[in-house]
């Protein structure tokens, strides 16, 4: 198995990965995958912290049916 590092740089060489900032950066780790492959894990604690969950019930089955009424065609 190579190290993470080669790893790495062959995936940001091949463009499957980029380099980027962000104001809500999220951990990336390669754990080991079987005996010769690698797998990203990233973790979204940070970003899950700051998102603001807005919460709207959906509607009965009778309810869509009325508002839809005879549409066949939803933008």
């Amino acid at each position: 198995m190579f190290f993470f590092c080669d790893h790495i740089k062959q995936l940001l060489a091949e463009g499957v990965i980029e380099d980027f900032l962000s104001i809500s950066p999220s951990p990336v780790f390669l754990v080991p995958k079987g005996p010769n492959n690698l797998r990203a894990v990233i973790d979204y604690l940070f970003l899950n912290q700051r998102i603001e969950v807005e919460s709207t019930p959906l509607p009965d089955i009778h309810s869509a049916f009325n508002w839809f009424g005879q549409d066949r065609f939803f933008f």
